[in-house]
């Protein structure tokens, strides 16, 4: 992009692409000449525009080496551009033409070619080689002489869009999350009759611990017992489904306060132990292949830290 500013009324913008300004004096004024590079990557398709406002003229770059470049002229540049300025002019510069006196195999587009792709669309064309410093003097005055041209329609030299700025931003808002409530909620889940299908009896009939098939099948040892409920278990009498429930009768040496801590743990990864249950519980930890409940017996023992303090309150 080409972009002219009046010297006695320059504004100073803040811009994403690489620039470069020149001084030149031009029917006794002084001009200053700013060429903005934008990214052409799709990666930036939404972000470049936001350099085009003030834009006097636009300067779209292809290579006779490369095809594909004069074909996004016609298939992106010019389309994009005009979406957004289509009021301002559009110049074609055409690059590398020093390609033209090596390419023996005619890889390059020649002259006519290009000529004539651009006719019907009466844009403004230049052939340039940087490396043989052709045609770089008429690029610049044609973009001048179209930019001039702008000026002179609209009467007055357009000054460059200032952005909006944007107030300081003050301090984030606090934010306070809930407590996550995971353990309270599968805790109350445990022992609540309502939807639960799997049900243990103790030694007095009336001493029932009503759980879920589904939450005890995460342990290898429940989901052996429920797919195969004739094998023996230790700590386990019988295992019968009844109207659509798994019941299970549990030995009388299993204490149904010390068992339910066992079914506590594995509902909420929680397990709070005193001291005169943690052999008991210990115990139960071996039958039902509860290897982390029976690591944390053993480190109440010793005296050392149970678990992780972050993964809940292990409490003697």
């Amino acid at each position: 992009m080409f972009q002219q500013v009046n010297k006695k009324k320059k504004k100073n913008s803040t811009l994403v692409f690489d620039n470069f300004q020149a001084n030149i004096v031009t029917s006794n004024k002084n001009i200053t000449l700013g060429l903005w590079d934008t990214a052409g990557q799709e990666d930036y398709d939404r972000l470049r525009p936001l350099s085009y406002p003030g834009t006097d003229v636009f300067l779209i770059c292809c290579s006779v080496s490369n095809k594909s470049s004069i074909s996004n002229v016609f298939s992106k540049w010019i389309p994009e551009i005009q979406h957004h300025c289509p009021n301002t002019p559009i110049l074609i510069v055409v690059t590398k033409c020093d390609l033209w006196d090596s390419d023996e195999d005619n890889k390059t587009m020649k002259r006519e070619e290009i000529i004539k792709m651009f006719q019907k669309s009466n844009l403004s064309v230049v052939f340039t080689s940087a490396k043989q410093c052709l045609g770089l003097k008429e690029c610049f005055s044609t973009a001048l002489d179209l930019a001039q041209n702008k000026k002179s329609k609209k009467g007055k030299i357009q000054e460059f869009i200032v952005p909006p700025v944007l107030p300081e931003a003050g301090k984030a808002p606090w934010i306070f999350p809930e407590t996550n409530c995971f353990e309270l909620d599968m805790k109350k889940l445990l022992n609540l009759k309502e939807n639960s299908d799997v049900e243990f009896i103790f030694e007095h009939d009336e001493d029932v611990i009503y759980a879920h098939h589904l939450i005890l099948s995460s342990n290898e040892t429940f989901k052996d017992i429920f797919d195969h409920p004739m094998k023996e278990f230790e700590g386990i009498d019988w295992i019968k489904e009844i109207d659509g429930k798994i019941k299970i009768k549990m030995h009388k040496n299993v204490k149904k306060e010390d068992f339910l801590l066992v079914l506590e743990f594995i509902y909420t990864g929680i397990c709070q132990i005193s001291d005169k249950e943690i052999d008991e519980i210990e115990h139960l930890s071996k039958i039902f292949s509860l290897d982390l409940l029976g690591s944390i017996c053993s480190n109440i023992k010793m005296g050392d830290p149970d678990l992780n303090p972050s993964i809940g309150n292990q409490n003697r």
